[in-house]
């Protein structure tokens, strides 16, 4: 994952614990986060807790990681992803599935 990508998700990292519905993503995050590590966030004791292991994990998914992410995130809650989304001036419509 990019620097600037590391620090948008630091810089939003409280937004994103607060309201992140981390099942709502999970799933649509597959080719990123496999089954051990979606297990590893459901079992986790709260939805924050889900949230802050999602967003641990995630820099250490490779370079497209924050790509998926927000096109998960904008699929699921897109409410979450549109700072991020400006911040980082990712065109998501232009993220294709399963392509960083």
């Amino acid at each position: 994952m990019e620097k600037e990508h590391r620090t948008i998700l630091r810089k939003n990292r409280q937004f994103l614990i607060r309201d992140l519905e981390p099942w709502k993503i999970l799933n649509d995050l597959a080719e990123i986060f496999d089954e051990d590590d979606r297990d590893e966030v459901k079992a986790e004791n709260t939805r924050k807790e889900q949230a802050e292991a999602l967003l641990d994990m995630l820099p250490r998914k490779g370079p497209t990681a924050f790509k998926q992410f927000l096109r998960a995130l904008n699929k699921r809650q897109p409410h979450l992803a549109i700072p991020m989304v400006e911040e980082s001036r990712i065109d998501v419509s232009k993220c294709e599935e399963g392509k960083g």
